[in-house]
């Protein structure tokens, strides 16, 4: 099974980081934290966003 150009049953398990709303809405710390998820071996991050009503 592949996922993009992943390979699974060659290179083993695929690590999708998760980037929740740590950021703040600031794409500076989102691109930090990009680059750490990235420097540390996630092949993918997953970002998340929300607007808050209250």
């Amino acid at each position: 099974m592949k996922i993009g150009n992943f390979d699974l049953e060659k290179e083993g398990t695929f690590i999708i980081a998760e980037l929740s709303a740590n950021h703040g809405g600031a794409i500076s710390i989102a691109k930090e934290s990009i680059k750490a998820a990235k420097e540390m071996g996630a092949n993918a991050v997953k970002l998340q966003t929300y607007n808050s009503l209250v």
